[in-house]
Order: structure tokens, then C-alpha cells, then sequence
């Protein structure tokens, strides 16, 4: 599956939120996730993404798809992560998309 820069940064951000990896396994599996959906320093002088400090948000000019395919237990992390925060009321609509391409649902 594709993996556009706004959507890597939504499930790090939410990954970064989670209060998942008490274990060593677990933390395994955030730790590949994590690498997987980082950016490569080629990635990052391609797409020119920064963060402004100003604002509190991340910037870029060019929109860089990533092949990305998880597994089971990385979904399930992924999506825990994202309902998470659905619970805490601090999910966004960024959120809601990509929860939705990770669980197969199609926006309404």
C-alpha cells in the first residue's frame, strides 16, 4: 500500500502518542514500524520536509509516495494507536483517513 507523507506523519505522531510496547516484543514491532515509516535522507531532500516551528507543523513541496505493507500485528499496533486517540477525543480528521485505509473502510 502507498504512503504519502501526511499519512507516515499521522501514524508516527500516533505511534509516538500510543501507550503500546511494554514489552520486547512489542517494542520490536514499533521500532520496524517506526524505521519503516521514517523518512531516508534522500526522501528528505527531495520532498523538502521541515518542520516550522512557528506553527507547530511539518511543510514540504513535494509529495513522496512509500510502498508500505503491514502486517497483522503491525496493523493491529497501528490501529490501536489511532483508536487511542479516538477515545482521548483528540482524533483529527487526518486521523480518520488513515484508520480508515488501514481497516479496509471506504470514506462515506
Amino acid at each position: 500500500m502507498n504512503w504519502i507523507i501526511g499519512e507516515r506523519l499521522v501514524l508516527l505522531m500516533a505511534l509516538q502518542a500510543s501507550d503500546s510496547g511494554k514489552n520486547f516484543a512489542t517494542l520490536r514491532v514499533l521500532r520496524k514500524l517506526r524505521e519503516g515509516l521514517s523518512f531516508s535522507s534522500d526522501e528528505l531532500k527531495e520532498s523538502k520536509l521541515e518542520f516550522n516551528e512557528a506553527t507547530g507543523m511539518y511543510n514540504w513541496g513535494t509529495n513522496i509516495n512509500k510502498e508500505f505493507d503491514f502486517d497483522e500485528t503491525e496493523t493491529e499496533l497501528l490501529v490501536k494507536a489511532l483508536e487511542a486517540l479516538s477515545e482521548k477525543e483528540a482524533a483529527t480528521e487526518a486521523h480518520l483517513a488513515v484508520y480508515d485505509k488501514l481497516t479496509g473502510v471506504a470514506p462515506e
